[in-house]
């Protein structure tokens, strides 16, 4: 890992938010799982009707040439319109207040490396559905502090956002483990350990 230290505003969002608010942080490309998110949020928004889902980043390519991923979700979505938003991309300053309007993150990346998205989800105490491929199945414990999930499996991702946000107690509590989590494992002390043991060996 790499060491992180998290903005003292996203360390101060209370665990308890009760938004109804699902959040995705990154690009929006295929390689970040947003076509899963998309083929899930139906399944979700059957059981939480006054779910809310928003799309936060920038636009890359979609699979229709003629549009940009953003253009490609809004058409694919267009029956559940009214409960997405796309914000495009935000200022670094803008992400505590986005998180603090959102119950869970979702990642459902394909392929991942060391996300600084998942590092700031944990930080501001959010439940957190990510994809258990790369290295947020290291951050989040194997499960531990908050929910894996296969990639390419828009049922699974849609179970697990069904699970945190229909148990506001069990949300508050991965997201205060994966907070605990961040900040003993990732701060730069614990990493320059690592670093060094690994330079030793």
């Amino acid at each position: 890992p790499y060491p992180y230290i998290p903005l003292k505003k996203l360390l101060k969002i209370p665990t308890d938010t009760n938004t109804g608010v699902v959040t995705f942080l990154g690009r929006l490309e295929k390689r970040k799982g947003v076509l899963d998110l998309a083929r899930a949020i139906p399944h979700v928004l059957k059981k939480y009707p006054g779910a809310r889902f928003s799309f936060v980043g920038a636009a890359e390519p979609s699979p229709d040439a003629g549009k940009d991923m953003r253009q490609y979700l809004e058409h694919r979505l267009r029956r559940v319109a009214n409960a997405i938003t796309f914000t495009g991309p935000v200022p670094f300053k803008s992400i505590p207040d986005v998180l603090s309007d959102t119950d869970v993150c979702v990642f459902p990346s394909i392929w991942e490396n060391f996300p600084c998205v998942c590092l700031e989800a944990m930080s501001a105490g959010r439940g957190i559905v990510a994809s258990n491929r790369g290295g947020m199945t290291d951050m989040l414990d194997s499960g531990r502090v908050g929910r894996l999930v296969p990639p390419g499996n828009p049922k699974e991702i849609a179970a697990a956002v069904i699970e945190l946000l229909g148990n506001p107690a069990l949300r508050s509590r991965l997201g205060q483990a994966a907070r605990d989590r961040l900040l003993s494992a990732y701060n730069a002390d614990a990493v320059s350990t690592l670093q060094i043991e690994s330079y030793q060996r």
